[in-house]
C-alpha cells in the first residue's frame, strides 16, 4: 500500500482534532486540505478515506451530544452538502492526478523516443561522417589515378612529336598512350558501374559465350602485364562437358579481369597467377562452373578481409604506393557474382598470397550457333566500300577520328556539326543517298534525340527504315532507353571500339 494511504487516516483525525479546537464554523474550509492532498497524491483511494474521516466528524460537529445520532433538517442539509463537496472534491482532483499521471507517462515515452531518435541521429551523423571521409579519399585517390594515365599521355604525345621520323620509336610512345588511356578508361567505368550498382540499376544481358574466346581475351590483356613484371601467368580451364554458356560475357570479364588485375599488381617478381576454372555435370541445362583466381603475392590482412568489399576500401601494405586504382574494383565483383547468383570464397593469408573461389551457374549451349561463329570473326571490311555515311558530331576531334575510321575502310563520310544540320542535310538528299547515320546526342541546336525524331517523322521513303546509330559518351542503361525510344537502331558508347563500329553498320545495311 502506498505510503501517502497509510498516512491519510491518521493526518485527517489530526487536522480533525485541529478544526475542533479552534471550534470553527464551516471545518470544510480545513478539512478540505487532507482531502485534496492525499486525493492528489495517491488518488481516490487516499482521498476517500481522508474525505470518509472528515464527513464523520461533520456529523459529530453539526450535533448535539445528546443527539449524536438524530438530526434536524438543517443540519441534515448540512451533512450531505458536506458529503457531496466531499465527493465533488475526490472526484475532480483525481482526475487531475489521472490526467497529471498520464502525462508524466506521455513525457516518460517522449523522452526515450527522444533519446531513441537522438541515438539514431547520432549514428546517421556519424555514417555520413564516414562516408565523407571516404569520398574525400576516393577523390583524393581518383584525382591522383587519373592525373598519372594523363600526364603519361600528354607527356608521351609531347615526346612523340619530337619523334616523327624515328618509326621505332613513334610505336612505342603510341603503345604507352594507349595503354594510359585504357587504363583512365577502366577508371571511368569503375566509377560508372558502382553508381549504377548503388542505384539498383546494374542488370545482365545474357548471350552466347565461347570458352576458348574468354581465355583468349584475358590472355591478350594480361600476358603482356605478367611479362613486363616477369610473373608466370598459368591457365587451367579444364575441359567442361559444354564449351559454350549463355552469359553477360562483359560483366563475366569484369569479375575476372578485376580479379586477375589485382593479382599482377600485388604479386611480386617471379610470383605465379593462375586462373583455373573445373565444371560439375550439366543437370537441367544448367553447368555449375568454379573459377579460381590464385597468386603467390603480399595476401590480404584479416581486418581488410571484413572490409573488402566496401566501396573505396584498400589494402595499406609495402606495395600500396605502387600500385594504382579506385577500390571499387572489388565492389563491382561481388555486385556482379551476387546479381548473376554466385558467390565468393577467399583464402588469404599475408605473405603467402590469395585464392578467390567463385562457383557460377550458368545455362548451356547445347549446339554452337552460326551467328556465334560469325561474331567470333573480325568484321568483313570489304562490305564497307562505297557506302555513304552521315555523321553528325560536334567535336571535331570525335569528327575526326570517325572519319579517319570510316574512309580508310572506304566509306564516303558526310559530316554535320549539330543536329539541325544532319535534319536539314538528311532532308535535302536523295532517297537512299545515305545508307546510315551516326548520331551523337549531346549537340547544339537539336540534340540527337531531337534530331532523330525529326527525321522519322519526314514523309519520305527511307526516313522510317535507314539504320540510326547512336555514338555518345552516355553509357547508362536510361540513356540506351532513350536512344531507342527516340528511334535510333543501336547504341554505341565512346571510346569507339572501331570493329563493333564496322559489324554494326555493315549488319544494320546489309
Amino acid at each position: 500500500m502506498n505510503k501517502y494511504r497509510l498516512l491519510s487516516v491518521p493526518v485527517s483525525i489530526a487536522v480533525v482534532v485541529l478544526v475542533y479546537m479552534m471550534q470553527t464554523p464551516n471545518p470544510m474550509m480545513l478539512l478540505i486540505i487532507p482531502v485534496v492532498f492525499f486525493t492528489y497524491a495517491d488518488g481516490y483511494i487516499g482521498g476517500s478515506l481522508s474525505g470518509l474521516v472528515s464527513v464523520i466528524y461533520s456529523l459529530c460537529f453539526f450535533s448535539q451530544p445528546e443527539q449524536l445520532f438524530t438530526y434536524n433538517q438543517t443540519d441534515v442539509q448540512k451533512i450531505f452538502t458536506i458529503l457531496a463537496a466531499v465527493i465533488t472534491i475526490i472526484m475532480l482532483v483525481g482526475k487531475l492526478k489521472e490526467r497529471d499521471a498520464k502525462a508524466i507517462l506521455e513525457k516518460e515515452a517522449f523522452a526515450k523516443e527522444m533519446i531513441k531518435t537522438n541515438a539514431d541521429l547520432n549514428k546517421s551523423v556519424v555514417a555520413a561522417q564516414n562516408a565523407n571521409t571516404a569520398k574525400s579519399r576516393f577523390i583524393s585517390q581518383i584525382s591522383h589515378d587519373i592525373r598519372t594515365p594523363m600526364n603519361a599521355i600528354l607527356g608521351m604525345t609531347s615526346i612523340a612529336r619530337k619523334k616523327t621520323k624515328d618509326p621505332e620509336a613513334m610505336a612505342d610512345y603510341l603503345d604507352k598512350i594507349n595503354t594510359s588511356g585504357l587504363f583512365m578508361l577502366s577508371l571511368i567505368n569503375d566509377v560508372l558501374d558502382m553508381s549504377k550498382i548503388e542505384s539498383g540499376k546494374l542488370t545482365l544481358h545474357p548471350e552466347d559465350y565461347h570458352f576458348s574466346d574468354f581465355v583468349k581475351e584475358t590472355k591478350t590483356i594480361f600476358q603482356p602485364l605478367c611479362d613486363q613484371k616477369n610473373i608466370a601467368l598459368a591457365f587451367d580451364m579444364g575441359e567442361p562437358e559444354y564449351s559454350i554458356v549463355k552469359v553477360d560475357k562483359i560483366r563475366l570479364k569484369q569479375v575476372f579481369f578485376n580479379l586477375i588485375s589485382n593479382a599482377v599488381k600485388f604479386t611480386p617478381p617471379s610470383g605465379t597467377v593462375t586462373f583455373s576454372m573445373s565444371s560439375k555435370p550439366e543437370k537441367d541445362g544448367i553447368m555449375t562452373c568454379i573459377f579460381t583466381v590464385k597468386d603467390t603475392g603480399v595476401g590480404m590482412s584479416k581486418e581488410f578481409q571484413e572490409k573488402m568489399f566496401e566501396p573505396f576500401e584498400q589494402e595499406q601494405n609495402r606495395y600500396s604506393a605502387d600500385t594504382k586504382g579506385t577500390g571499387l574494383g572489388l565492389p563491382i565483383v561481388k555486385s556482379i557474382v551476387d546479381a548473376m547468383g554466385g558467390s565468393i570464397k577467399i583464402d588469404s593469408e599475408e605473405g603467402k598470397g590469395t585464392a578467390f573461389i567463385i562457383p557460377l551457374d550458368l545455362p548451356v549451349v547445347r549446339e554452337a550457333k552460326e551467328n556465334l561463329n560469325n561474331a567470333r570473326q573480325s568484321p568483313h571490311l570489304e562490305k564497307l566500300q562505297g557506302k555513304n555515311i552521315l555523321v553528325a558530331e560536334d567535336h571535331p576531334i570525335n569528327a575526326e577520328i570517325l572519319e579517319h575510321l570510316l574512309s580508310e575502310t572506304g566509306v564516303t563520310v558526310t559530316l554535320a556539326e549539330t543536329g539541325l544540320e544532319a535534319f536539314e542535310k538528311f532532308k535535302s538528299s536523295e532517297p537512299g543517298q545515305y545508307c546510315a547515320i551516326l548520331m551523337d546526342i549531346h549537340m547544339p541546336v537539336l540534340n540527337g534525340l531531337e534530331a532523330t525524331a525529326h527525321i522519322r517523322a519526314l514523309n519520305r521513303p527511307d526516313a522510317a527504315t535507314i539504320p540510326i546509330i547512336a555514338m555518345t559518351a552516355s553509357a547508362f542503361e536510361e540513356d540506351v532507353k532513350e536512344t531507342t525510344q527516340s528511334g535510333m537502331n543501336k547504341h554505341l558508347t565512346k571510346p569507339i571500339d572501331p570493329d563493333a563500329l564496322y559489324q554494326t553498320i555493315i549488319s544494320l545495311t546489309e
